[in-house]
């Protein structure tokens, strides 16, 4: 199909097994920079989850494929305890130092950001979510007469209503949101979003 390269996403990989992934990574990067082609690496933010984060060798990965794609979003995944951004700006900027403390440098870092958020309901003590579009929130917003709020220490909107004795919020996730993000690329150098 004539593609530029591949982006290796591996999620959920058992701790031990960090070194079998790098070695793979390292394989098959050697057979596709053979036939000339690109090739990346999904990396979450350092944190200690076990089979989530501990996985990757960040140091040794960058040191094999082009480019280190960085999951600087679910900060609050979809099943969290808690209702939360999915990726508020603070978090994804000490996701950007940790990765490169973790020597990934920023020439080879790229930022991937959400184009999505959660509608978090609250009720009775328990918290679900779904995933919620960007034109999906700016309908929610129009249908139930909303103000989004500006919280500059999350670097996103916030609007939240009560129906049926249930609390809905959501941390949203748009333009304003997006080039706060985008401009963590330039403030730290990185190879791109």
């Amino acid at each position: 199909y004539g593609f530029d390269g591949i982006n290796l996403d591996f999620e959920n990989i058992y701790d031990d097994d960090r070194d079998q992934l790098t070695l793979f990574v390292r394989e098959i990067t050697m057979a596709l920079r053979a036939e000339g082609k690109t090739v990346s690496i999904d990396v979450t933010v350092p944190s200690t989850t076990p089979n989530w984060s501990p996985c990757y060798d960040r140091e040794a990965l960058a040191q094999i494929v082009d480019y280190v794609m960085l999951m600087a979003y679910d900060e609050h995944w979809r099943t969290s305890p808690v209702s939360g951004s999915v990726a508020s700006l603070g978090w994804v900027e000490n996701g950007i130092l940790a990765t490169m403390q973790q020597q990934v440098p920023a020439e080879k870092l790229v930022l991937g950001i959400p184009l999505y958020m959660r509608l978090w309901t609250e009720y009775q003590g328990k918290v679900s979510a779904r995933t919620l579009t960007m034109p999906a929130a700016q309908a929610l917003i129009k249908e139930k007469g909303l103000m989004p709020q500006w919280q500059a220490d999350q670097g996103q909107y916030y609007f939240e209503y009560s129906e049926a004795g249930q609390r809905y919020r959501v941390w949203q996730e748009d333009e304003r949101s997006l080039a706060s993000k985008v401009a963590l690329v330039k403030k730290y150098n990185l190879a791109g979003i």
